[in-house]
């Protein structure tokens, strides 16, 4: 049974093109929170927090400019508040999540003075999360009357 299935794969044999790239990937992000409601905005300030991600990238070469990048990452997020009008409230979070973007990219040439040649690259898809925890600290004046 071995040997037809052999033979099957020995003359039919598939000739690809497809360039793919793998490797690490890391960076920093910036993140914070927006209230939809317009009333917090005169007791709280939000202030962004640095993050960052790691993890590793897949881009395959779908045709001359264009490309499709998939990561799986581990990503690190958060959240500052503080009060306004209470200026002892502050409410700092930490959030760990796994995300996996799926990007369809399309590259532009493009020069600069001097002939200095750059890629920019622009793309669109979704972006998978799935939220492993946080944690955090709040502080206010009525805790600290406790």
């Amino acid at each position: 049974m071995k040997t037809p299935l052999i033979l099957l794969l020995t003359f039919f044999t598939l000739v690809s093109n497809a360039q793919v790239y793998v490797g690490p990937i890391a960076g920093g992000q910036l993140s914070w929170t927006k209230f939809d409601n317009s009333d917090h905005y005169d007791s709280y300030s939000v202030k962004p927090v640095f993050g960052y991600h790691a993890g590793a990238n897949v881009s395959l070469k779908v045709r001359n400019r264009f490309f499709l990048h998939t990561s799986f990452l581990y990503s690190v997020k958060g959240r500052k508040v503080e009060g306004k009008q209470d200026p002892l409230l502050s409410n700092k979070v930490r959030y760990d999540f796994i995300e996996v973007p799926i990007i369809y990219a399309v590259d532009f040439r493009a020069q600069l003075g001097g002939g200095k040649e750059f890629k920019c690259y622009f793309g669109l898809g979704p972006n998978i999360s799935y939220w492993l925890g946080g944690k955090g600290k709040i502080y206010n004046s009525d805790l600290d009357e406790n």
